[in-house]
C-alpha cells in the first residue's frame, strides 16, 4: 500500500533502514545542501539540529526521501526490486489517474496553521542550496537535470524516461 502522509513515510523510512538522522548542528547555509550532495544514492536525511531553528515553528528538515528507484517503489507501494521500466510504467499510469483529494475538518494537516502577519518565512529551516543562489529556496519536489555541453552526458539519466518507456 502506498504511504498516505511525510509521518507514515518517516516511520516507514525508518523501520526498512532507509532513514539517517542527523542530530549533530548543522548549518542551513550550504553546509546542509553539501552534506545531501555527499549522501547521494544513500538514506534519506532527517536534519534535527538546524543552525537557527532549535526555536523555530519548525525545527527539522527531511530530504532525499525519493532520491532512488527503491525508496520509489516503497512510497508507491510496489516491491523494493519492482524493475525500473515496471516503475516507470506505475508512475505514469498514476499520473494519469490522481487520487481526487479528500476534505476534511480535522486532521494532521490542519494542525498547525498560521494567518495573516503571523507568517515568517524564516520560521522555516530553509537551506540555501548552492554557493551562487540568490537566497534560500523553498521545495517540496523537484530536480535540476542538467547537460554538460561538452559530453552531452546528463547529470540525472531517468530525465529522458519517456522516451525510453514511451506509451
Amino acid at each position: 500500500m502506498a504511504m498516505k502522509g511525510l509521518r507514515e513515510w518517516i516511520t516507514e523510512l525508518d523501520q526498512a533502514g532507509e532513514l539517517k538522522r542527523i542530530t549533530v548542528p548543522v548549518d542551513w547555509d550550504l553546509e546542509l545542501s553539501e552534506i545531501a550532495r555527499q549522501s547521494t544514492g544513500g538514506p534519506a536525511l532527517l536534519f534535527e539540529n538546524i543552525k537557527d531553528h532549535q526555536n523555530t515553528i519548525s525545527t527539522r528538515l527531511f530530504i532525499n526521501g525519493l532520491n532512488n528507484s527503491r525508496r520509489m517503489c516503497m512510497m508507491l507501494g510496489l516491491e523494493k526490486d519492482t524493475p525500473y521500466s515496471e516503475l516507470i510504467k506505475a508512475v505514469k499510469q498514476r499520473m494519469r489517474n490522481p487520487i481526487e483529494p479528500e476534505m476534511v475538518e480535522t486532521g494532521p494537516v490542519k494542525e498547525n496553521v498560521i494567518k495573516g502577519d503571523d507568517i515568517d518565512l524564516f520560521q522555516f529551516p530553509v537551506p540555501k542550496w548552492h554557493p551562487l543562489d540568490g537566497g534560500r529556496y523553498i521545495d517540496t519536489f523537484s530536480s535540476t537535470v542538467t547537460r554538460d555541453p561538452e559530453t552531452g552526458e546528463m547529470n540525472y539519466p531517468a530525465a529522458s524516461f519517456g522516451e525510453l518507456y514511451p506509451e
